[in-house]
């Protein structure tokens, strides 16, 4: 998958802590890896992944954090939303 942007998804974890920055790296070389052609095989290869209104939702950093990422899954492209942690998320606002 070609992630869009690398540098916006650096961006996000920056100002979060290590571990966040960890995780999000190594969400990020699985991505890359992957060949995603449906939620169904983003699923196999990362079991707590959700898919809401369209958009994929990734827990990151035990829970505490979620990146939210656009899929086109014809193009093999997932364009980078958001990374909020889990109170900003349940607030919402991100699904507008």
């Amino acid at each position: 998958m070609n992630v869009v942007s690398a540098k916006g998804l650096r961006d996000l974890a920056a100002d979060k802590s290590r571990e966040v920055q960890k995780d999000v790296q190594a969400w990020y070389r699985i991505a890359r890896a992957a060949t995603w052609r449906s939620f169904e095989d983003v699923r196999r290869s990362v079991k707590d992944a959700d898919m809401v209104k369209g958009l994929l939702v990734f827990n990151i950093c035990g829970n505490r954090y979620r990146l939210i990422v656009s899929p086109v899954f014809v193009t093999q492209r997932l364009y980078v939303k958001g990374l909020l942690t889990h109170k900003e998320y349940e607030r919402g606002g991100w699904r507008k």
